[in-house]
């Protein structure tokens, strides 16, 4: 979206702090991709594991509904929907308006049951 890298403590000028920035692109003409990543938690995972289980780690969302049961296996995969829904919805659309675009994402990430039970 910009014709080259920007400040990141001022977006409308260069890398260097010695000229402006153009943008010529704006969001919607030149969509940008988002990257969702987490080093510190991640695993790897054998392809000939279909249905790989972890139990809770010590911190992070102690919100999961499948870290209610202490340390049961659970389904890494839907905790990981769990915890990227709750990060959108926490820290950028409850923060930040002009995001609305995220919230059919956010919906669609719910739990089947508690969508189901929308209806």
């Amino acid at each position: 979206m910009w014709s080259e890298p920007y400040h990141v403590m001022a977006p409308h000028m260069n890398r260097s702090y010695t000229a402006e920035v153009k943008r010529p692109f704006t969001r919607t003409a030149k969509a940008p991709k988002y990257h969702i990543i987490d080093f510190g938690l991640s695993h790897q995972y054998s392809p000939d594991d279909l249905h790989p289980t972890e139990t809770a780690p010590e911190g992070g969302d102690q919100s999961v509904p499948e870290f209610q049961n202490g340390f049961a296996p659970h389904d890494p995969f839907a905790v990981d929907i769990y915890c990227v829904r709750n990060v959108i919805q926490k820290h950028i659309l409850d923060k930040y308006s002009g995001c609305e675009f995220l919230q059919p994402l956010v919906d669609a990430m719910r739990e089947p049951a508690a969508k189901a039970a929308d209806h």
